[in-house]
Formats: C-alpha cells, structure tokens, sequence
C-alpha cells in the first residue's frame, strides 16, 4: 500500500507509519483505538524507553519580550534554553512545570482551571521513530492507572498554528480515558528557532491535577484537591470557578505580579475580580483559600517572592477595588447615573463619599448592598 504522507506548508507526517508503529486500528469516526494484544505487554515496553532527566522548573512569570507573559507549556523551555544559548539540538528533558492559562478564565467548570501543573517530557531535534516511542510512553503511563483498553482511543490531527511571530504546523496526537481528555503529544517537523535554522520538536504532557481527576477512585472527588470542604456536587462547576480564580491569582501574587492596568498585573487584577463576583453567593473566606492555594503552589516547588501575608494584603486590597467597581455598576444599573469616585479607595471611605455627595436613589442603592470588610 503507498505511504499517506500528510503534507501542509512543508511539514511532513507519515501518518501511514506512525499507525503502524503505534499498532492502532483506525473507526469509521476518525479516532484510533489501542492494539490490545501489543499494549498488554505494556511492562516490558516500558523498560526500553529512555528516561528523560527532571530539569529545574522555569519562572511562571515569563521575562520580557518573551512570547507570552506566562509560562504556559514545557515546550516554552525552548525560549528559556535559546536564552542562555544553549546548543537545542538532542535536548531532551522532563519538566513538572506551573502554567498560567488565563485566557481561559470565562471558562472555568470542574475538571478545568487557568493554572496548573503541566508535566512535560521534550525532545528537540528528534526523529520520528523518537516521537513514536513518546506517545507510547504517554499511553503506558495511563495504563498503568488503568489498563482497560476499551476505556481508550486516540485522535489524530495536523494543525496550523502560531507562537508570537513563529508559524509553524504541528501534528496532535490526543489521548481520551472515557472521553475524556487526559494527554497530548506534539510533533513539529519544522520549528523555526531566532537563527533562522529548524528544528524537530517532539512532547508528550498531561495537566497533573486533570489526570488524578479523570483517573479518581470516586467520582465525587473534586478537581481542585485540599479543597473538599468547599465542594458541593450539586454545584461543582459554581465552586470551581470560585475556587480556580484566587487559586491561580495567588500563582501570580506568589511570583511578584502586582494588580494594575497592565499585562500581567491586568490578568491578575480580572481574576479577583472574577473571584469576588462568584465568591458572593458562597462567602467562602479568601484568606483560607488564598492559604490553600499557596501551600499547593509551594508543595509543587513554586519559589514565591511574597509571603502569605504580604500577598493576603494585597489581594485583600483588591477585593475592596472589585466591591466598589461592583457598587459602581449596581448604582449605573438601577439608577442609570455615573459617580466619579476613586474605586481605589478603601470601600469605608469610598462609601462616606458617595453619601456625602450623591442623591437619596443613589444612597439607597447602597443600602441594599451587603457590603464586606476586607480590612482584616
């Protein structure tokens, strides 16, 4: 049978041979399902494949004029290395590394979060046979935490894609246990590197938080672990995106990000504020959230440049910026007038102006409002 080379803006992808290799049996869906009779010898695979040694973690906080401003893949560690100059070609390491994703903070539901631990395992300047052996690990690492194989399929894809000013293609090779997602692997044939040379990239990862939920014994337990006394299953998804914003802004608090009206620190100042809207149905107290949220983030090696202290006066700070921006737009919305108010101040003072300036509608919108003190 002749090859099938999947073919895109000179990137090149035997897919014929990498089904093949990987002993999949493609559905009439599209998806590939695993080999029973190859991956139950999963053991004895195991041992042939190279262990890729555990690097130091990069910062969360990307230096300037990186590509982004947060650390969001294991793949990002090409920037960190073209930094320091350091020869990428046979570069392979293993990376357990915190990301930020907050482009996705609107999107929050259990299961999901905007920060997490990303577990990576890259090979630059690999080869195809090098990326083969790769999703195989990435398979046998699921299968030792459940080797029913009718639980698994794959999909393929080759997709066009952008990291600041590289275009490159990649091809996506995504592992699902029960639907749902649990790991990926990246080939890029061609990866443009700042001296105009390509290079081979290959990657497997998985979210370390995703993978212990879709893998869990109950499914009552909850995505966001230490977190169970906040957990109510009628109501998951609303605990989540409470949970995940001060979770992932205490990442930030933790690594020096100061709120303000610039990237980061306007990442940081939308996720408070997200906190402080979604947190008012529940009163969940921010400090023993913020507590929480910063033992995880030191149990998995973050180093913070503030204290717990230092970060709860200033995300405490915040909330009272997010309360008077939240009186603000209670006050547009039922009286239909505009008060020119610093929404810096502290809320006592920011509500003593208010009364001492504004008319009796405007005053008993502010009345209704229960208001929190977020002085102690």
């Amino acid at each position: 049978m002749e090859s099938i080379i999947i073919k895109e803006k000179d990137f090149e992808f035997n897919l014929e041979y990498f089904v093949s290799e990987m002993k999949l049996s493609k559905q009439s869906d599209g998806t590939y399902l695993l080999d029973e009779n190859y991956f139950k010898k999963q053991n004895e695979c195991i041992d042939l494949l190279e262990k890729f040694p555990l690097i130091e973690l990069d910062s969360v906080l990307r230096p300037d004029g990186d590509t982004t401003i947060f650390t969001t893949a294991g793949i990002q560690h090409f920037e960190t290395l073209e930094r320091e100059r350091i020869v990428l070609e046979g570069q392979k390491f293993t990376i357990v590394q915190p990301v930020v994703r907050s482009q996705f903070m609107d999107k929050i539901k259990e299961g999901y979060s905007t920060a997490f631990i990303n577990e990576t395992i890259a090979h630059f300047g690999s080869s195809a046979e090098d990326f083969i052996n790769l999703c195989k690990q990435m398979i046998f690492k699921s299968l030792e935490l459940d080797g029913v194989l009718q639980k698994y399929y794959l999909t393929i894809e080759v997709i066009d894609d952008r990291w600041g000013d590289k275009k490159f293609t990649k091809i996506v090779v995504t592992l699902y246990y029960n639907n749902d997602e649990v790991s990926e692997g990246l080939f890029i044939d061609k990866f443009p590197q700042k001296n105009g040379q390509f290079l081979t990239v290959s990657e497997i990862c998985w979210g370390k938080e995703r993978l212990n939920w879709v893998y869990r014994g109950k499914q009552d337990r909850p995505y966001f672990t230490g977190f169970e006394e906040f957990y109510k299953i009628e109501n998951k998804d609303d605990i989540a995106k409470v949970i995940d914003p001060i979770r992932t802004a205490t990442l930030m608090l933790m690594q020096g990000v100061v709120p303000s009206h610039k990237d980061p620190g306007f990442r940081l100042r939308q996720l408070i504020k997200r906190f402080f809207e979604r947190n008012k149905p529940f009163l969940f107290s921010e400090k023993q959230l913020l507590e929480l949220s910063y033992d995880f983030w030191v149990e998995n090696q973050v180093q913070g440049i503030k204290d717990k202290e230092e970060i709860l006066d200033l995300l405490r700070k915040e909330m009272m910026r997010a309360q008077n921006v939240y009186i603000v737009g209670c006050i547009e919305k039922e009286v239909g007038k505009k008060i020119k108010i610093d929404v810096n101040l502290d809320t006592n003072e920011f509500v003593k102006r208010i009364y001492s300036s504004s008319s009796q509608d405007i005053i008993g919108v502010i009345k209704n409002i229960d208001l929190k003190k977020y002085d102690k």
